[in-house]
Formats: structure tokens, C-alpha cells, sequence
């Protein structure tokens, strides 16, 4: 069962401030201020885990898991970032699934080239619009809601 929270936010018109947060600590103060949603980056994640830029180097498991456990701990709609869906079309359809299945409300999908680089970086190289495009459409087709916004 999917989260309608978000879409119902989305709905309303009202403005959606999700502030950028990487673990509990960070979520539980955007909850406590009184935002109305939550943006689980991978740079946040990787930068407060590894001390280094989000470059590939957090492992799906990685981010799925620190995801879940804001998901648990928060209030408020999760947004979270799925990198490039980390690998190919297969890959991506595992990806939406466990994200949905962590709790979040919505993922974003990059349209970077995989192995991806640091989006601030010079160089970074992006896939055809086709090529988003399915990725886009696998996405929302493995997706058991539609309250799981993509």
C-alpha cells in the first residue's frame, strides 16, 4: 500500500520544502521544525558515511537502508534519491521495489551515464532522452502503487 501523503501534498497546491537529511538526527530536526517533507539525497549520505562526494561509492543496500530507517523514524513524506537506478533497466526495477518497500513517498532517477559521477564534477555525461524515457516508464511500471511517486 502505497503512501498518498505526498500526492496529496502535491494536490493541494501548497509549496513542498523537503530539506536535505542523511540520518536521524538530521530528519528528526526537519520533522521538529515543521517541514512538510524530507529529501534523502545520496550526496548527504555518502558525505556524512564516507566523508567523501556522491560518487558511486554507497551501494544500493547503503542508501536503501539509511532510507528506511529515517522512513521509521519520521513524520513526514520521504523523498529519496535512487541515483541513476543503479545499473541497468533490471537493476532499476529492484531499485524502485526497494525503495517503495523502505517507505518512501517518491524517488528521483538521474540521467547520468552509469558508473555515475559526482553531478558537480566537470565531465558528467548524460544518457539519451529515449533512454530516460524508458527508464522513466520501467520505473513507474514496477512501482505496486501509484501513490509512489517517480
Amino acid at each position: 500500500m502505497g503512501d498518498r501523503r505526498l500526492r496529496d501534498l502535491l494536490a493541494s497546491g501548497e509549496a513542498i520544502i523537503a530539506p536535505g537529511v542523511y540520518d536521524m538526527i538530521s530528519a528528526r530536526m526537519a520533522c521538529q521544525a515543521g517541514f512538510n517533507a524530507l529529501y534523502v539525497g545520496g550526496y548527504g549520505i555518502s558525505a556524512s558515511h564516507l566523508g567523501l562526494p556522491d560518487v558511486g561509492l554507497m551501494s544500493y543496500t547503503d542508501v536503501v537502508q539509511q532510507v528506511r530507517s529515517i522512513v521509521r523514524n519520521s513524520t513526514i513524506p520521504v523523498i529519496a534519491d535512487a541515483d541513476t537506478g543503479y545499473g541497468g533497466l533490471v537493476n532499476l526495477r529492484l531499485t524502485v521495489r526497494g525503495f517503495e518497500d523502505a517507505g518512501a513517498s517518491a524517488i528521483q532517477i538521474e540521467d547520468q551515464n552509469f558508473p555515475k559521477r559526482c553531478a558537480h564534477a566537470k565531465g558528467v555525461q548524460v544518457i539519451t532522452k529515449a533512454e530516460m524515457v524508458r527508464k522513466v516508464k520501467v520505473a513507474c511500471d514496477s512501482r505496486s502503487s501509484e501513490d509512489f511517486l517517480i
